[in-house]
Parts: structure tokens; C-alpha cells; sequence
């Protein structure tokens, strides 16, 4: 028995059935419209493999496209087994534009699903900065993108060990939220998002502009880009949770970075170029923010410098520069409501946390 992909019908792809099936078309053979939807099941090593090849004449493929009648939600369950969408050169857009209210495009992801395009992009709704897909990751699902560019955005909510990983030349989000609420996946991060360099191009860094990202639990997260811009973005990390940004330079405009209850850690892993690492006197006031109100908060913002000397530096500019906060209020030194922050050194990090005043 084989298995024919249908845009204008749902698909069932049952491992049991199928087994490793790879199939060959041009993108828009391998679009999928609405309201049909795409169910996969089996064990890890059953397959379903896309190879698309794009023209000049047939580059996009498109999930969740209308094809007459209202905008309705078209559905992705990654149950189990592997999914692979492979192409060089084609554009895959996800979600529809013309929807209005909830996201119309929704991946249930529990096996493996991996994209790799020139372009990967989701769709927001109309007249909204809503993003027009949601993707669920749970148990040990992984929601792999390769690309040259990732870009749009997402609703995205990673639990159990599941993973999400963007890897590519440039990332750039301008609207989604993504939250992680799980433990650690056997490899990796929960939320992995790095920009590298193939060639001919050089790496174009990482974008967010009206975004959140919200780690919980234990999960774990890492940002990776030689320059990262955040604009109107918050990095919410709490209870035991850590994350990575590692960068040369930040450009932080109207975003914080905010720490919670629990003994969450925010670290900064390319810190050994204090000046370089933010423009310090372009930043927002209180930054970087410590809550109080929502329960014991033993968690600490770090900075990888190798040297005592850049440490306090780096400390020293955030507190006279007004970065540093105790609930939204910019701290520079005594208590403010019976807490104060300090520093502390533990090579190679400076560590910034609370202490009771």
C-alpha cells in the first residue's frame, strides 16, 4: 500500500501502513488547504519524507491556505514517527492571513517533525499581531527548522522534554509568544534558536520585535547569534529554568528581561567584550527586572566575562545606568521594599541575584 498526499483532503499516514515512504513533487504539490488536516502516527522509524524541488515558476508551499469559504482550522498531528518537509530552494508559509480570532493552523507535536526550506514563515491574523499558527510540543516532540530565513511568528508551547529548535542564516520574529514548561529533552535545549553563517551568505543575527518568551519548570532555553535586537520583547524566565543568549552585542529597545519566583538562571555566555555587549546608555531603565510578589526568588541574572575586572564592571554600569529593578522599580543601591541586589563573582560569571536588605 502507498500513500498519496492530497491538498484538498485530510491525510492519515499510519506507520503501520506506510512504513518509510519518501515522496518527490514541486511545493505547491505538498500544500495543504483548508480545512483539511494531516494526521501522523507509528514508531520513531517510520517515515513520511517530502522532497521538493522548486522552479522559478513553483517556489511556495503553503499550510493552511483558504481555499474558498471561511477561514477554518486546519490541523498537523505529529503523533508519532518522523516527518520530514526537504526542499533548497522553496518558500513553506504556514497559517492564513485572513483568519481572524484564534490561530487556524495547529501542530500537535508528540514525534518528530523536521522543515527544512530557503524560507520558513508564519502568517499572523489579519489585521492583528496575533500569529496565525499555534504549535503544542509535548512528550519527546521535536519541531525542527533549517532555513536561510525564519520569520513571522508563532504560538508556541513547549511541555514535557519536547523541543523546538530554528536554525538559520537569519531569524526574524516579529510577533508570537513562545513558552517552555518542561524538563530538559535528552539533547539539547527546550527552546534552541541559532543563527549560522552557510555560505555564500553571512549570518544576518537575530531579530525580535514584539515577541515573549517564558521559561518554567526546568526547562531550558538558548538564544545564539553573533548581534540580537529586541524590541518591544520580553524574556520571562522563572522556578527553575535556564537560559543561554549567547551574543556579542545586544541592541535592547523597550524589552526586559525579567526574573520570577524560583531559582531560574539567565545567563549571558559571551560576555568577555563588556562594552560591546549593550549600549549601555540606550537601554530601557530596570531592564533587568527582579519580582518579589509572586513567591521566593533566589534566581540571578549572569555574565560569562573570565575576568573579576569586567564583572564589575558590567555590574557597575547596569546599577549607575538605572538597569537593574526590584518589581518594575529601577534600583541603584540601598532596599526597596526590604530587598536590594548584589553582585558576586564565581569564575568565569559575574552573578547579579536579591538579597534580603
Amino acid at each position: 500500500m502507498s500513500f498519496t498526499w492530497h491538498p484538498d483532503r485530510d491525510d492519515v499516514y499510519d506507520g503501520n501502513l506506510y512504513g518509510q515512504t519518501p515522496l518527490s513533487g514541486p511545493p505547491s504539490a505538498f500544500r495543504k488547504d483548508q480545512p483539511y488536516s494531516f494526521t501522523m502516527k507509528g514508531a520513531t522509524e517510520d517515515s513520511l519524507l517530502l522532497n521538493v524541488t522548486a522552479t522559478r515558476e513553483n517556489v511556495f508551499t503553503y499550510w493552511g491556505r483558504r481555499n474558498g469559504g471561511d477561514a477554518r482550522v486546519i490541523k498537523f498531528d505529529i503523533l508519532g514517527g518522523t516527518f520530514t518537509y526537504k526542499s533548497l530552494g522553496a518558500l513553506l508559509y504556514m497559517g492564513n492571513g485572513e483568519g481572524v480570532g484564534a490561530a487556524n493552523l495547529v501542530f500537535t507535536i508528540a514525534g518528530y517533525c523536521y522543515l527544512e526550506a530557503l524560507e520558513v514563515a508564519g502568517d499572523k491574523l489579519g489585521g492583528t499581531e496575533y500569529p496565525a499558527t499555534r504549535i503544542d510540543i509535548q512528550q519527546s516532540g521535536i519541531f525542527s527548522v533549517v532555513a536561510t530565513t525564519v520569520g513571522g511568528g508563532f504560538e508556541v508551547d513547549i511541555s514535557g522534554a519536547g523541543m523546538m529548535k530554528f536554525e538559520a542564516n537569519e531569524i526574524f520574529l516579529s510577533y508570537g509568544s513562545y513558552k517552555t514548561r518542561g524538563t530538559p529533552p535528552i539533547t539539547g535545549y527546550s527552546l534552541d534558536w541559532v543563527t549560522s553563517s552557510p555560505q555564500p551568505s553571512a549570518s544576518k543575527g537575530m531579530t525580535l520585535i514584539d515577541v515573549t518568551i517564558n521559561c518554567q519548570s526546568s526547562s531550558t532555553a538558548r538564544l545564539a547569534a553573533k548581534t540580537i535586537s529586541l524590541t518591544g520583547s520580553d524574556i520571562r524566565i522563572e522556578d527553575n529554568a535556564t537560559m543561554e543568549i549567547g551574543t556579542d552585542a545586544v541592541t535592547v529597545s523597550n524589552s526586559f528581561f525579567i526574573m520570577s519566583h524560583g531559582s531560574a538562571t539567565l545567563t549571558f555566555t559571551r560576555a568577555g567584550d563588556p562594552d560591546r555587549l549593550f549600549n549601555y546608555d540606550k537601554c530601557p531603565p530596570g531592564m533587568f527586572n527582579f519580582i518579589t510578589t509572586e513567591g521566593a526568588n533566589t534566581g540571578s541574572f549572569r555574565f560569562r566575562t573570565g575576568s573579576v575586572l569586567y564583572g564589575n564592571y558590567i555590574f557597575l554600569r547596569l546599577q549607575e545606568g538605572g538597569l537593574l529593578a526590584i518589581n518594575g522599580q529601577v534600583w541603584k543601591q540601598g532596599a526597596i521594599n526590604g530587598w536590594t541586589i548584589v553582585s558576586d563573582f564565581q569564575n568565569p560569571d559575574l552573578i547579579i541575584s536579591l538579597k534580603k536588605a
